[in-house]
C-alpha cells in the first residue's frame, strides 16, 4: 500500500480542478477504487477522470489549457509533456463530451486526444468532441484541428484507401469518425483490383464528409460542456 501511494504521488501534476458542478471521481494510476473529486484538487498523470449525471468539470493546466468534461464523461490523462519534450501531451477520451481550449504555448508538440475512432492533434485552438462507442463527433470553434485514424500513420492498410489519411477542420466545421463505415476506394466503387493486389475493404474505420455545422447543433454541443 505504501509503495502504491509513493508511486501515485511520483506522477507529475497534470492539472487542477478549476471548476466543478455535480459529482465527479478520480482513479489514480494503479489504483483499484475511485474517490470523489474536490474543487481545487490536483490531478496527476495517469489518472482516470469521470463525471456523473448532470455534472461538469474543468481541469486547468499550468499553461492555461482548459479541459471541460460534460456529464457522464470519462477521460484518462495519459502523458503530460515537458517544456522541452518533443512528444505531445496525450489524453484518452473514453466516452462523453469533452471541450478542449488549448493554449498556444502548450509544449512544442501540442496536445493529442485519442478515442477509439480518431486522434485529434492541435497546438492552439478550441474544439468539442462527443464519443460514444464506435463513433466520435468533432466540432471546431476556433483554430484548426488535425484528425487521423488511431494507430494508422500515413501508410496504414486501411488509411491508404482514404486519400488522405485524415482531415483538418477549420472554425465552424465538424466531422464524424466511425469505427466501421463504407470506405470510398476504387474497388469499393465496383472497379476490378489489379492482378496480385488484394481488394480494398468496402467497410472499416472511416469518416464522414467535413461540413459546416448548423447553429442548433453547435448550441447543443456548447450546452453539453458549459459550466453553470
Amino acid at each position: 500500500m505504501l509503495l502504491w501511494a509513493q508511486a501515485a504521488w511520483a506522477q507529475p501534476v497534470f492539472g487542477v480542478v478549476g471548476a466543478l458542478s455535480g459529482t465527479a471521481w478520480v482513479t489514480p494510476r494503479a489504483a483499484s477504487t475511485a474517490t470523489q473529486v474536490k474543487l481545487g484538487q490536483q490531478v496527476r498523470e495517469g489518472t482516470l477522470l469521470q463525471t456523473g449525471a448532470n455534472a461538469r468539470l474543468r481541469l486547468d493546466l499550468a499553461d492555461g489549457t482548459a479541459l471541460t468534461l460534460g456529464e457522464a464523461t470519462s477521460i484518462r490523462l495519459d502523458h503530460l509533456t515537458g517544456a522541452h519534450n518533443i512528444s505531445p501531451t496525450r489524453i484518452t477520451q473514453i466516452i462523453g463530451f469533452l471541450r478542449a481550449l488549448v493554449a498556444p504555448q502548450h509544449g512544442p508538440a501540442g496536445l493529442e486526444i485519442d478515442t477509439d475512432t480518431v486522434v485529434a492533434a492541435v497546438r492552439g485552438t478550441e474544439w468539442i468532441q462527443h464519443v460514444v462507442r464506435g463513433s466520435t463527433e468533432v466540432f471546431v470553434a476556433a483554430g484548426h484541428v488535425a484528425l487521423r485514424l488511431p494507430g494508422s500513420g500515413a501508410t496504414g492498410p486501411i488509411v491508404s484507401q482514404l486519400a488522405p489519411d485524415g482531415v483538418t477542420l477549420a472554425p465552424g466545421e465538424g466531422v464524424t469518425f466511425l469505427a466501421d463505415g463504407p470506405i470510398t476506394a476504387p474497388t469499393a466503387r465496383g472497379l476490378r483490383a489489379a492482378p496480385g493486389v488484394v481488394a480494398a475493404p468496402t467497410h472499416g474505420p472511416t469518416h464522414t464528409d467535413v461540413v459546416q455545422w448548423q447553429p442548433a447543433k453547435i448550441a447543443a454541443f456548447d450546452a453539453a460542456t458549459r459550466l453553470p
